[in-house]
């Protein structure tokens, strides 16, 4: 079975032993690739916000509506569980997570982008402010990412705090 870098996220061992052995090798490297992860200014999503202070009082979910980006149309809209309970909900995986995460444009404003996991450990918004990370990462997606709207990115969930390395990664098939 393939094991990942737990330290940077960036490079596949076919075992533990290939990892150790090449240790020596990528110490360094991986050193310096966890020093370029950056903090983003993340608001996780929660179901009052996102209904404008109406609780679901029938189930907890969370509604994600993805706009068509080249006519502003709705193009599907679903729901899922409340980030608060996924701990829970997932038997016990905490929401402590290094992941890959998508981030996605929001086409109707221009300081505010969608961030989510395939296993919605992380899922809400990420503020790109003039001077930040935000605002270098929202350049990144535009430039290099899924048609100048959508970026995949590794990620490391520590409490509230989100750190994402600048280096794009491959489309995702989720």
């Amino acid at each position: 079975s393939s094991k990942k870098c737990a330290g940077c996220q960036m490079e596949w061992y076919c075992s533990v032993g290939c990892q150790k052995q090449h240790w020596v090798e990528h110490g360094s490297i991986c050193r310096e690739r966890q020093a370029e992860y950056q903090s983003v200014w993340f608001v996780p999503d929660r179901l009052e916000s996102e209904l404008g202070g109406v609780p679901c009082t029938a189930a907890d979910c969370i509604v994600s509506v993805h706009l068509n980006v080249l006519s502003n149309t709705t193009m599907a809209v679903y729901d899922e569980f409340v980030p608060d309970r996924l701990e829970s909900e997932l038997g016990g995986v905490p929401c402590t997570a290094d992941c890959i995460v998508s981030v996605h444009l929001n086409v109707l404003s221009n300081t505010t982008m969608a961030v989510y996991d395939e296993k919605l450990r992380i899922v809400g918004k990420i503020v790109a402010n003039d001077d930040g990370f935000g605002a270098k990462l929202m350049k990144i997606v535009k430039r290099q990412g899924f048609k100048g709207f959508k970026g995949y990115f590794n990620a490391k969930k520590r409490d509230d705090q989100i750190m994402i390395h600048p280096k794009i990664l491959p489309p995702q098939i989720w």
